[in-house]
């Protein structure tokens, strides 16, 4: 072992010797006030003390030992004891680390007043404790946080997209041409990503078109009975991405007068223009919920 290993296991025992002279040595002075907010957290943990739990939080060195610090407050991991240094030494690896914690939760209470106040001495506040020879330390994964800066501007969609998206939408009304063999309009509307999807659904017919899942202008549209109306009701831009959010309503002489839907037509900027990426659609009482990208690729 090396000069500076030794000079900080030294300097963590003299720590511990500290904090354990805290607990155990009489106390002459008045206990440290609580802060007003350690009473909620203390009225969450109490009925648990006595009872094996688990807490997340990051591990600090503090005064008595080691604290998971969560919730603005934490709950210390140390022994009573001289026995347990090793245990204590080893928890440095975790220092300032996420960790999940399971043990027995344990309380100190707040001393009671002493008879004289003409002695100061250093004493330990009230706190919740894991015993460390019986607690589990392990990493835990990150959460994740909340960034409330926005990475990236949010605007309507471009007028280009919009005008690709009705020009794509005259198209596929049509029975013919059909997109499913015309590379040329595969190549102006479709992002390459849906293209390649495209081409993995169609190896798997055999029959092609005799079979009547075999994809068409309408698989594009989401629907097999076509709507009465559709309407753009918003659109949002993110960076390369465009989301157009078309409503579509059945009237008098369809299958489902009377029915609406919600469609989300994705675009993505690729080679300089608006490209449809992906359609999904949301459940409606006729329809279930899917993407089509995802269609495209199941087998």
């Amino acid at each position: 072992m090396n000069t500076d290993q030794k000079s900080s296991i030294g300097w963590r025992a003299a720590l511990i010797s500290v904090a354990l002279l805290w607990l155990l040595i009489p106390l002459s002075i008045k206990a440290q006030d609580s802060k007003p907010g350690f009473a909620e957290f203390k009225q969450e943990l109490m009925p648990q003390v006595g009872k094996t739990i688990t807490v997340e939080g990051v591990l600090q060195n503090a005064k008595l030992g080691w604290l998971v610090a969560f919730n603005d407050w934490g709950i210390y991991v140390y022994s009573r004891d001289a026995k347990h240094m090793r245990e204590m030494n080893a928890l440095g690896r975790f220092s300032e680390k996420n960790v999940r914690v399971t043990g027995t939760l344990r309380y100190f209470p707040q001393p009671a007043p002493p008879a004289h106040n003409d002695v100061t001495v250093a004493i330990a506040p009230e706190h919740f404790f894991f015993e460390v020879s019986e607690a589990k330390v392990t990493l835990a994964q990150p959460s994740i946080k909340e960034v409330l800066r926005k990475p990236l501007t949010v605007s309507v969609a471009p007028a280009e997209c919009l005008a690709t998206f009705r020009q794509f939408f005259t198209y596929v009304q049509q029975g013919r041409p059909n997109i499913i063999t015309d590379e040329r309009a595969q190549n102006r509307w479709l992002t390459k990503d849906l293209r390649d999807a495209l081409k993995q659904k169609l190896a798997t017919f055999k029959d092609q078109p005799d079979v009547p899942d075999y994809p068409s202008n309408g698989t594009f549209i989401g629907t097999w009975d076509k709507p009465s109306t559709f309407t753009i009701i918003s659109s949002r831009r993110y960076g390369n991405r465009a989301v157009l959010d078309v409503w579509y309503a059945w009237g008098k002489g369809t299958n489902y007068p009377g029915d609406t839907r919600l469609s989300y037509f994705i675009f993505r900027l690729e080679d300089g223009r608006w490209k449809l990426d992906d359609v999904y659609t949301f459940r409606g009482e006729f329809a279930i919920a899917g993407s089509l990208n995802a269609y495209l690729r199941s087998k």
